[in-house]
C-alpha cells in the first residue's frame, strides 16, 4: 500500500495547486518598476480594496512587507510597542533597527496573546529628548496561532489612536484569523436566533417562564455545537473589519493560500510611496514579477 505523506510542520510548505501553476504560465507581464506588470498591479488592488484600503505594495516576503510598513510609520529615533515574542521583533533580524534605526519597546503577552492595554499605556514615552519618540503600536493575528479577540484588537487600536499612536498589523495568517472569527459569529447569530424563537412565546406563569427559559437555552447549546462553515464573503468582511482597525497591515500569501512566494502591504497611497524605496533597496528591480504571484489570485 501507498501512503501519501502529509507535511505538518508549517503552513509555510503548502505547495501552488496546479490550477494555480496554469494561471501563473498564462500570467500577462511587464515592468513592474514603471508599473507596467498588469499581474501585480491587479493584485495590489485587489487586496487593498478587499481590505478597505487605498492602495497595497507588493513585495517578496512577509519580513520585507512588515519592514516597509514600520519604516513608514516611524524615522529615525522613534521606538514602536511591540510583543516580545512577535515575529517582527523576534524573527525579523532586527532590520527595523538594523536598517532603519527604529527602536522596539516589546511588552509580555498575555495567555491569549494579547498586551495588557496598561502595558501599552505606560510603555508609551512622555516627549522628552531622553527617550525614543514612541510614534507605532504592531499587533500580529493570529498569533501563536491563536485569534486577537476583535474587542480587544478595537480597544488597543483606539488606546494607540487617542495617544496619537500609528497602528500597523503583522496579518501574515490574517485570513486565518477572519475565518475564525467569521465562524464565530455565525455561530452567534445562530445561537441567539433559535433561542429568540422560544423567548417569542407568551409567559403565563413563572413556570411557563423557567420552561421556555430552559428550552432557549438548549436551543443555544445545540446551535452552538453545530459546526457552522462561513461564506466567503463572511471571511472577506470580516478580514476587513479586522483591518480597518490599522493604518496599515500586512499580508502573506505563501502560507496557507498557497502562493509560491510573496506578501502585500495595504495602507494609504502615500504609505505606499513611502514603501516602495524599500522594496526596491531590499530587493531589486522587478521586471516581469508577474507570474509567482498570479497564483494568489487563484
Amino acid at each position: 500500500m501507498t501512503y501519501k505523506t502529509v507535511d505538518l510542520r508549517s503552513d509555510t510548505v503548502t505547495q501552488p495547486t496546479p490550477a494555480m501553476r496554469a494561471a501563473m504560465a498564462d500570467a500577462p507581464v511587464g515592468d513592474d518598476v514603471f508599473g507596467d506588470d498588469p499581474t501585480v498591479n491587479a493584485l495590489q488592488q485587489r487586496l487593498a480594496g478587499m481590505l478597505g484600503f487605498e492602495a497595497a505594495l507588493l513585495v517578496p516576503t512577509g519580513t520585507q512587507s512588515n519592514l516597509c510598513g514600520l519604516l513608514a510609520h516611524c524615522q529615525r529615533g522613534d521606538e514602536y510597542i511591540v510583543g516580545q515574542m512577535a515575529h517582527t521583533y523576534r524573527w525579523e533580524g532586527g532590520g527595523a533597527a538594523v536598517l532603519g534605526s527604529v527602536q522596539p519597546q516589546p511588552l509580555n503577552h498575555q495567555a491569549d496573546g494579547t498586551l495588557a492595554l496598561d502595558d501599552i499605556e505606560a510603555a508609551i514615552k512622555p516627549d522628552d529628548a531622553h527617550h525614543a519618540r514612541t510614534r507605532l503600536l504592531t499587533l500580529e493575528n493570529t498569533f501563536g496561532g491563536q485569534l486577537l479577540p476583535f474587542d480587544y484588537v478595537v480597544a488597543a487600536t483606539e488606546l494607540a489612536a487617542r495617544r496619537g499612536l500609528s497602528r500597523h498589523l503583522d496579518g501574515a495568517r490574517l485570513f486565518n484569523a477572519a475565518v475564525v472569527q467569521a465562524s464565530q459569529v455565525a455561530e452567534k447569530n445562530i445561537t441567539n436566533q433559535a433561542a429568540g424563537q422560544y423567548q417569542k412565546a407568551p409567559l403565563a406563569t413563572s413556570n411557563v417562564a423557567i420552561a421556555v427559559s430552559d428550552k432557549a437555552a438548549a436551543a443555544g447549546r445545540d446551535a452552538a455545537d453545530t459546526a457552522v462553515v462561513p461564506s466567503l464573503a463572511d471571511i472577506h468582511a470580516e478580514a476587513r473589519r479586522m483591518a480597518q482597525c490599522f493604518d496599515s497591515v500586512s499580508v502573506c500569501l505563501s502560507k496557507g493560500l498557497g502562493a509560491p512566494v510573496g506578501s502585500v502591504l495595504c495602507g494609504s497611497r502615500n504609505g505606499r510611496r513611502r514603501h516602495a524605496p524599500g522594496r526596491h533597496s531590499g530587493c531589486g528591480r522587478a521586471v516581469c514579477a508577474g507570474p509567482p504571484y498570479r497564483a494568489a489570485g487563484r
